[in-house]
């Protein structure tokens, strides 16, 4: 399985409160991540790779993760609290309709996938996981 998580409205804290909160607010994130196999990808973005995980036992992961971000206390140096949420999108490659696709082809596929899945939780609310589906 693949999350795909964003901070978010993180423009808001670097606007608010400034670049260097900012930065403890990725810095607390890669924090919670660390015992994943997550990566970076872009500004607020990271994607978590979860082997051996089917959609169900990543939404519950995802979840964790989630909730863990919500209670971060994050305090600016004027000692303001910033709140911290994430939304993630979840795929896995457990339908088994790309079995015969190339590597590539099926990176991309779940890229666009999560990808999906991000914008339905940051559509719909926000601070949320939303599991890819053909009806997104």
């Amino acid at each position: 399985s693949i999350l795909l998580l964003d901070i978010d409205k993180f423009k808001n804290i670097n606007d608010t409160h400034g670049h260097n909160e900012g930065d403890k607010a990725l810095v607390a994130v890669a924090n919670i991540l660390r015992s994943n196999e997550a990566i970076r990808y872009g500004g607020e973005e990271f994607y978590v790779v979860l082997s051996d995980q089917d959609k169900k036992s990543a939404f519950k992961t995802a979840e964790r993760i989630r909730e863990s971000i919500e209670n971060i206390e994050l305090q600016s140096d004027v000692g303001v609290e910033i709140p911290l949420t994430v939304s993630i999108g979840i795929t896995d490659y457990s339908d088994g309709y790309m079995e015969n696709s190339d590597e590539m082809d099926v990176i991309l596929t779940l890229k666009k996938q999560a990808d999906e899945a991000l914008y339905k939780a940051k559509d719909t609310g926000r601070n949320k996981c939303v599991i890819y589906n053909n009806n997104l």
